[in-house]
């Protein structure tokens, strides 16, 4: 599975402070996103409309990871 939330800082300029930079977050939390793999429901809007990425491949990317954390 790809790290959608990586790839995200990528396309905001490629690190993590500048994707919180843009989106009015901590780097911390981006730090977070990055480390499990996927942005929280709350920020996928502003993360698409910060990094042109799918709104639908961010929320995509949070359902499967909460899937594959029930079923373990």
């Amino acid at each position: 599975m790809t790290n959608i939330a990586q790839e995200a800082v990528d396309r905001a300029g490629g690190s993590q402070s500048d994707l919180a930079k843009k989106i009015g977050v901590s780097p911390q939390a981006v730090q977070q996103w990055v480390a499990k793999g996927f942005v929280p429901p709350k920020r996928c809007r502003r993360v698409s409309e910060a990094t042109k990425l799918p709104l639908a491949r961010l929320l995509a990317a949070y359902e499967a990871a909460e899937k594959s954390i029930t079923a373990s």
